[in-house]
């Protein structure tokens, strides 16, 4: 049941939701919206700030695992090209985004994206315009 998975009471903070990934075992889809819930609540202190504090290790790490759980899917390609932009390798960001057809809907925001990689502009973006 989802209940096991619950062992706090209230919003889960990054150290709970760290602590859940190397305590828990979850399968790829469980373990995939752990980790981008987890890169979210790491941005979620960069946004709307000019002046961004750099990715942490653990959210380095992180990254690397949504990218790895990523590369076994077919689908959320653009997710896995925003991914390597912020980790930097934008090479393989803008690979991605050059290789692959786009919905209409997500088309901009793959450009966007694209932009950001060209520039080598790794920091976190407000997309909600685009989307």
């Amino acid at each position: 049941s989802q209940s096991r998975y619950m062992q706090w009471i209230g919003q889960p903070d990054i150290r709970d939701l760290s602590r859940f990934l190397t305590e828990s075992v979850l399968s790829a889809e469980e373990e995939l919206y752990a980790r981008v819930r987890f890169w979210q609540m790491g941005n979620d202190p960069r946004r709307g700030r000019s002046n961004q504090q750099p990715l942490a290790p653990e959210e380095i790490i992180n990254l690397q695992q949504i990218a790895d759980l990523l590369e076994m899917k077919n689908d959320y390609r653009l997710l896995l090209a925003e991914v390597y932009r912020q980790l930097g390798n934008t090479e393989k960001s803008i690979h991605i985004l050059e290789s692959q057809e786009f919905s209409k809907k997500e088309n901009r925001l793959a450009e966007f994206v694209l932009r950001l990689a060209r520039a080598g502009d790794t920091r976190l973006q407000a997309i909600s315009k685009l989307i």
